[in-house]
């Protein structure tokens, strides 16, 4: 009796990356559209807005370090709004540039919520998730 193995083809075809401004996450933006360049797959890129940061701000007690100024601020919603906003933005421009750079398509997925749980929902959606790690 002959036993015969059964292939199944498996294709990377949508890409998801964790994106925001910071430096390890444009390593791993880079990464991902390279690697979606090359495997011609769909590159998603997910900013996830963390709502235990609202929480935080909407407690009297909360304190916002500013570096630049070396001072420490009440944290409000409105400012958090502000710089989260900015942070977006900033994390946008970044995927267009590199987009832009590997010729590839993108799109960009807002979502509120617990940082850890939406990145395990966005890696079920896909064939690959892409984060990049703070050293």
């Amino acid at each position: 009796m002959t036993k015969t193995k059964t292939v199944t083809e498996f294709a990377i075809r949508r890409i998801v990356v964790a994106l925001d401004p910071s430096m390890p996450c444009r390593a791993a933006l880079e990464a991902a559209a390279e690697l979606a360049s090359t495997l011609k797959a769909d590159l998603v890129a997910l900013l996830v807005e963390d709502v235990n940061l609202r929480r935080l701000a909407e407690l009297p007690i909360a304190k916002e370090f500013r570096y630049l100024f070396a001072s420490l601020e009440p944290l409000d919603e409105r400012s958090l709004r502000r710089g989260l906003r900015v942070q977006s933005q900033r994390a946008k421009r970044l995927m267009a540039r590199v987009a832009d750079r590997a010729r590839v398509t993108y799109s960009v997925q807002e979502v509120q919520g617990q940082v850890t749980e939406e990145l395990l929902a966005a890696s079920i959606e896909s064939d690959l998730l892409i984060v990049g790690r703070a050293s």
